[in-house]
Order: C-alpha cells, then structure tokens, then sequence
C-alpha cells in the first residue's frame, strides 16, 4: 500500500493496531482479524514511526510492532495476547 502524506511537513504519523485471533483446526491455525475488537487509529509523533533514514516504518514488521505498547496507543492493545499487526499509512 502507498502511504499517504496529507502535509509538506508532517509532524504525526497515523497508526492503526489491527488485533487478530487463531482460528482453524489444530495444526492449521492462522491468524484473522478478531470480529470483537475495532480497529482503532492513533498517531505517534513522526519520530517514532520512522527509521535513521526518516522512512516510516514498515507495516507488519517485528520494526513497527512496538508501536502497540505507544503511551498514545488505547492502553488494551499492550495488554492483547493475541496475534495482531500495525499499519502506518499516512502522515499529518
């Protein structure tokens, strides 16, 4: 997916925490978006979704995970035991 820059010079970067829980037989579970959680989208400041080179990180990466445990993030996304994966698409 492209990301977006929606300013000449953002400042925020827009993440989204996407939870997700196994489902399948045993020995072939795999992990889909939870149906009970919302996703929800909150921004960090651009510094701490980007890398040494200024390149937001990238999406569904062990690089972006930590964003999860962010002071701006809902608290109960640090506390989600289950699979999940972070997007950051855009700035602002």
């Amino acid at each position: 997916m492209e990301q977006q820059h929606h300013s000449d010079n953002p400042t925020e970067a827009v993440v989204e925490f996407i939870p997700q829980v196994w489902r399948g037989p045993t020995g072939d579970k795999r992990a889909v978006v939870a149906d009970k959680r919302n996703r929800v989208e909150f921004t960090v400041p651009l510094e701490d979704a980007t890398n040494e080179n200024g390149k937001l990180l990238p999406t569904d990466s062990y690089k972006s995970d930590h964003l999860r445990a962010h002071e701006n993030a809902p608290e109960w996304y640090s506390d989600w035991d289950n699979p999940f994966y972070i997007t950051i698409d855009s700035t602002r």
